[in-house]
């Protein structure tokens, strides 16, 4: 609990004295469920906030790894995370970039977004740059839920049954 209140002290902190360009999304998924399943749709702090909390306890927190689609690279993207319907996401704009950055700035860039776009109405998410390049992307959203043994999602699979979080970290190389 003291993680988890240092942690929303430190990032409010943050999000009003640093200079953010929040992307937050503002159109949600159509409630018929013909729009594209990767429509974001409402999420909650504490669906998100396991995720983000996760992240910031990664075994490599500190360790600056060059993230990359590419194989050989210290940390293959894209990379994902779920907990509930909340889903986080980590990718880099093309097939040739190369982010140098590390998964204390990962997550503390996710509870950016958590705390401007999860929180705030319409509670949707939304996706902040990492690193200094900005040439990657940490996004976090809510997205509808799938029964099992349906088509979901390989990212709502829970890895972790004990937190229902997905770590698609099987990519890893390092």
């Amino acid at each position: 609990m003291r993680l988890h209140r240092n942690l929303i002290a430190i990032l409010s902190l943050q999000l009003f004295t640093r200079g953010y360009s929040l992307q937050c999304f503002i159109t949600p998924a159509d409630p018929t469920g013909s729009s594209s399943r990767r429509s974001p749709v409402p999420t909650t702090f504490h669906a998100c906030f396991p995720v983000v909390k996760f992240l910031a306890q990664h075994e490599r927190i500190d360790l600056p790894l060059d993230f990359s689609r590419q194989p050989g690279a210290g940390y293959r993207v894209p990379a994902q995370w779920a907990n509930g319907n909340c889903v986080v996401i980590i990718d880099v704009q093309s097939n040739d970039d190369v982010a140098t950055t590390s998964f204390n700035e990962i997550a503390h860039e996710a509870g950016v977004v958590l705390l401007g776009c999860v929180v705030q109405p319409p509670h949707l998410g939304g996706s902040q740059w990492v690193g200094e390049r900005q040439v990657m992307k940490v996004s976090v959203f809510g997205a509808r839920r799938f029964a099992p043994g349906t088509s979901a999602p390989s990212l709502l699979s829970a890895k972790f049954p004990a937190m229902n979080i997905s770590d698609s970290e099987s990519s890893d190389t390092a």
